[in-house]
């Protein structure tokens, strides 16, 4: 979720930054992996394989919980990222 709010953040200031998201499973790296996109391994379950786009959870792509996720983080850590 704060992967994709950094995302939607960058991407709102102009700033070429990537926020690239990664699966827990095992997969090589993806030189052409974009900004916003969530790469996981193709492989049953998602355990391992090659790397693939794969879809977060619903709750993740939520852009009301992702932003207090974002200002809470900056409360809690005292730091004002974007």
């Amino acid at each position: 979720m704060f992967g994709l709010e950094l995302d939607r953040r960058l991407r709102a200031a102009g700033r070429p930054i990537r926020s690239v998201l990664a699966h827990p499973g095992y997969s090589a790296t993806d030189p052409n992996a974009r900004s916003g996109e969530f790469y996981g391994p193709n492989g049953l379950g998602e355990g391992r394989g090659y790397p693939t786009i794969v879809t977060p959870v619903p709750a993740a792509t939520d852009h009301e919980l992702g932003r207090r996720l974002w200002e809470l983080s900056e409360q809690l850590t005292g730091v004002s990222y974007l």
